[in-house]
């Protein structure tokens, strides 16, 4: 035997249909607030990131100046 479908029956699946778009819908919102958390957090790391590279850089460059201060100085030290 075939079950005849009817407007009823349609409404029905149509009513469940529409909840669960609710819920993707309202699951998709709070993943976007996620998402926007991380991208601002991932600015927060970028910022950090740089300030450490700055201090961290001022060692190197003061060892090199002072490398070259030594051998001009010793140069001179030689040359007279």
């Amino acid at each position: 035997m075939s079950e005849t479908i009817g407007i009823r029956d349609l409404y029905d699946k149509l009513v469940v249909q529409g909840e669960i778009l609710n819920e993707i819908r309202t699951m998709s919102a709070v993943q976007q607030v996620k998402i926007d958390q991380l991208e601002g957090r991932d600015g927060d790391q970028e910022h950090r990131m740089r300030s450490i590279e700055r201090r961290l850089y001022a060692i190197p460059s003061a060892a090199v100046v002072i490398s070259v201060l030594s051998l001009v100085l010793g140069v001179w030290g030689k040359i007279q």
